[in-house]
């Protein structure tokens, strides 16, 4: 708290002496007139001291966000987990160094995060796990991944009014840190239990980044560790940051590696209080509706709510805003990095997160292995359908009979030709076709679908359980080789040329001897081995191999990117338009 010395209260009474002109003549003053620029001078110096306590108290306070533990199986929301620390340390702004960056220029429009993402050992051996040890396709994988989260988090700052003011991340540069240098969290988990205190963590990555800074010029840097965080209490924590620290030695946060959309969501918070917001709601007046700053992270329970998690509310706004123009952030109105050697976005993330990582594959990384999309939950095609998943996407919890709630990234299929972006299904010109609308990710991995299965699980094998498709466009965007009918003569338009629909000409009688043509489900009468069933279309990418001797032929293969996700790598076929999944991103593996 900032206390008025003597000086200021005795240049507060002069000044107040000044003002009584109407009861005293002007000879009275004169005196104190002299001395009215000495007055004002002190006033400026005691407003400054002022500012310098608040500033050095806000720069040294930590925040960090927490999970909210979603619904369970019954939609029971668990608000008992919610908990924020504020701490403030006893570092004094030196006033000479305050007056000196008040007097730099104010604000400006352009605002440019230079970013460092620095991984832990931990987090990076997750990524060398689902790349069977692969070092160099880890690494490629890695910057396309996190190319896609800082995508997502310039989504959120991109709504700014831009007239006022515009912030935009850029990714200069991501640092692996190998197991002798990953000290700085490994050395924390005295219990070997893949658990460490964030305030530590936070502490050391402090040191840590200050000696990162010469050979890797920033304005602020996250530490993305494989560890779970956990405050001094015990309580859950996904990321954690300085407060108002940008520009300066306190310019570090750690967060962990989530998995899913909600490390975009953590990473824009972290973002967020170095750049002066605070927690909706618990500091401000803005209610904690599930925006990018409320004090715990998760997904939203309504339609209504759906966009919150992409949008800062306009208490951050207004509290960044005046932050960056208080004249403490220049660094952000000026390059360290030389232009064109930061990672290029736009060409990292050509394919969208959600169609390199499926919903299964986000869950397993979210919730760990053997971890699948709740299928089962959207059953009501009116108030919740599978284009709810887009901002509440269940995932079960391995071992337990129950699911969680969380966000599925940008690109995620939701339905035909539909995929998420911010909450919502939307239609898109480049996302895939799907079975049907209620079939976007195919059959649960972990159901053993069979026909059986739908009397009971027509949600989790939906893809088992549709009828056969017949369709003017092929399945995933593979045009047929064989129309669904067979063709008729031009010669006699009554009678088909290739064979009755069932293998029998018209006008005669069925007999144990082959009938001419070809039956619709690829069957010659009179032949014991069957063909394909219908007319060659591809699933997910993979082309049914014809079996018999009179099997029509399958579309044209061409080489290409694998288009499997999340099993085994897929056979590549020439498709409608072109949604390739980069090829270093392999099939499966043994996520963390």
């Amino acid at each position: 708290m900032c206390r008025m010395t003597n000086l200021g209260h005795s240049t507060f009474r002069a000044l107040s002496m000044l003002t009584m002109t109407r009861e005293r003549s002007i000879s009275h003053v004169r005196p104190l007139l002299l001395l009215f620029p000495f007055l004002i001078g002190s006033c400026l110096l005691l407003t400054a001291r002022c500012a310098a306590d608040k500033s050095a108290e806000n720069a040294s306070r930590r925040f960090d966000i927490v999970s909210r533990l979603d619904e369970d199986a019954r939609g029971n929301r668990d608000n008992d987990v919610v908990y924020i620390e504020r701490r403030s340390d006893d570092n004094d702004e030196e006033l000479a160094g305050l007056l000196h960056r008040a007097r730099r220029q104010l604000a400006t429009t352009q605002n440019e995060v230079e970013l460092l993402i620095v991984l832990d050992d931990r987090a990076f051996q997750r990524f060398l796990g689902r790349n069977n040890n692969n070092d160099a396709a880890a690494r490629t994988e890695v910057e396309r991944y996190f190319a896609g989260i800082v995508k997502s988090v310039n989504e959120r700052l991109a709504k700014f009014d831009a007239q006022t003011f515009s912030v935009r991340a850029i990714l200069t540069k991501i640092v692996i840190l190998t197991s002798a240098e990953s000290g700085v969290t490994d050395n924390l988990d005295g219990n070997n239990d893949g658990i460490i205190n964030a305030d530590q963590a936070l502490n050391n990555f402090n040191t840590l980044g200050i000696s990162l800074e010469p050979v890797n010029p920033h304005d602020y840097t996250l530490l993305i560790t494989g560890y779970d965080l956990r405050r001094a209490s015990g309580a859950n924590s996904v990321g954690i940051t300085y407060q108002t620290g940008v520009c300066s030695q306190n310019k570090q946060g750690v967060m962990e590696e989530q998995g899913d959309e909600m490390i975009s969501v953590t990473m824009a918070h972290e973002i967020g209080h170095t750049l002066g917001a605070v927690h909706d709601q618990q500091q401000n007046q803005c209610p904690d509706q599930f925006f990018v700053m409320g004090p715990a992270s998760g997904a939203p329970d309504t339609r209504a709510l759906a966009p919150n998690p992409w949008a800062f509310s306009s208490c951050s706004q207004t509290e960044m805003r005046i932050f960056l123009s208080s004249g403490f952030t220049n660094c952000l109105r000026s390059r360290q990095t030389t232009p064109g050697t930061e990672l290029d976005l736009a060409a990292l993330t050509v394919v969208p997160l959600g169609q390199q990582y499926n919903a299964d594959r986000q869950c397993r990384q979210a919730f760990g292995p053997g971890s699948v999309f709740c299928r089962a939950r959207y059953n009501d095609p009116v108030n919740f359908n599978f284009g709810d998943m887009c901002y509440k996407m269940w995932c079960s919890e391995p071992g337990i009979n129950i699911c969680r709630g969380t966000l599925p990234f940008f690109g995620t299929s939701c339905g035909d030709r539909r995929w998420c972006d911010q909450g919502r299904c939307v239609v898109a010109a480049t996302a895939p076709p799907a079975v049907s609308p209620t079939c976007p990710q195919g059959d649960d991995p972990t159901a053993n679908c069979s026909p059986a299965s739908c009397l009971v699980e027509p949600l989790r094998c939906c893809r088992t359980c549709q009828p056969d498709p017949v369709l003017p466009l092929s399945v995933f965007g593979v045009q047929p080789t064989t129309p669904l009918l067979p063709t008729p003569d031009p010669n006699t338009p009554d009678r088909p040329a290739t064979g009755s629909i069932f293998g029998v000409e018209p006008g005669t009688t069925p007999g144990p001897g082959p009938a001419p043509g070809v039956s619709i489900f690829g069957v010659q009468p009179g032949t014991a081995t069957p063909g394909p069933i219908g007319p060659t279309l591809s699933i997910d990418g993979v082309t049914p191999v014809p079996t018999g001797p009179t099997a029509p032929p399958g579309p044209t293969t061409t080489p290409g990117v694998q288009v499997s996700v999340a099993g085994p790598a897929a056979a590549t076929t020439t498709q409608g338009p072109t949604v390739s999944v980069p090829a270093a991103i392999p099939a499966g593996g043994g996520e963390a």
